[in-house]
């Protein structure tokens, strides 16, 4: 699919900025925000907002409960028998893989088409919907956008809402990384490893081709106090715990992994922050999947398997790259 994804957030992105003569500054502080919904299958977003306050791209993925030969998607606890994968809608080929289309549009085109028009009115705008979908009499109906919406809405909302200036702050009292080294399509692009409960990498690229922001994530399987994870099939069979992310249980907080006194979502900070500066991924010593200690390069305070990330994060550069 090429760049398709930043390249028709990009067109957005420019007309909404040079339409109407736009103020010298936007209302979002600069970074790479994520939103999400709850429970189980939720939605996740990231706003990537420029240094100058704008919303200049946006990406939205789904967590999907995938069947295989062997049946319905079914896990009976974390080390019991597996039947299908816990994935992403967007990591089955770009999105591509999810097989649903409707009116000409696959799936990832109509979420694509709903973020490109959130960048153009640099905001939600006040959508007509009628049981979750778009009033396609409205005036504000995205066109060919025929799936249920609200979901994607909310995350992009739950986003922007962290994204928030607080009354006396400017986008300028905020430091935006200003590196050299990569040459890549502004944007943010997404990567991901395959597999049950893979991991997801997506890179914020600003207009000179620069990374600024890196983000990555895995996909989760959680209990609940009813017992060990289980669904049997997608429809009406009862289901106990839910699919989702770490980062979607309170960004990450919510995910009690704690090595050496850093929280999971802390070492993966580090990563991605490391990734930033370096404007890719370098050698890294690893041994069996963690950093050597030994090493020169090692991450300091990330004692967690690093390949997964590393590798979605690669794959997302690649794209970018393209």
């Amino acid at each position: 699919m090429k760049k398709a994804f930043a390249a028709i957030l990009g067109v957005f992105a420019f007309v909404a900025l040079t339409a109407c003569g736009s103020p010298e500054l936007g209302d979002y502080k600069p970074g790479l925000h994520l939103g999400y919904t709850e429970g189980h299958e939720n939605t996740y977003a990231y706003v990537y907002v420029d240094a100058d306050g704008y919303i200049f791209d946006i990406f939205i993925d789904t967590i999907y409960m995938k069947t295989d030969e062997d049946g319905p998607a079914s896990w009976e606890g974390r080390n019991g028998e597996v039947s299908g994968i816990a994935t992403t809608k967007m990591s089955l080929d770009y999105g591509q893989g999810y097989d649903m289309r409707n009116d000409g549009l696959w799936w990832h085109e109509q979420v694509a088409a709903i973020a490109g028009d959130i960048v153009a009115n640099q905001g939600i705008a006040d959508y007509t919907i009628e049981d979750g979908y778009f009033d396609q009499d409205a005036d504000d109906a995205i066109a060919g956008v025929t799936i249920t919406v609200t979901g994607y809405l909310e995350a992009v909302e739950n986003a922007l809402e962290r994204a928030e200036l607080g009354e006396d702050e400017s986008p300028r009292d905020f430091d935006v990384p200003e590196y050299e080294g990569a040459d890549l399509a502004p944007g943010i692009h997404f990567g991901y490893t395959e597999g049950h409960q893979n991991t997801i990498g997506i890179i914020a690229v600003n207009e000179d081709g620069h990374i600024v922001y890196a983000a990555s994530d895995t996909i989760y399987l959680k209990t609940d106090e009813d017992g060990p994870l289980t669904w049997e099939g997608r429809g009406g069979n009862e289901q106990t715990g839910y699919a989702t992310t770490k980062m979607s249980l309170d960004y990450g907080q919510g995910y009690d992994m704690n090595n050496d006194g850093l929280w999971w979502h802390e070492q993966v900070a580090l990563l991605m922050e490391d990734i930033v500066a370096n404007q890719g991924i370098t050698d890294y010593d690893l041994d069996n999947g963690n950093f050597d200690e030994d090493g020169d390069d090692v991450v300091a305070g990330v004692t967690i398997s690093v390949t997964g990330y590393l590798e979605a994060i690669e794959n997302a550069i690649a794209r970018g790259g393209e």
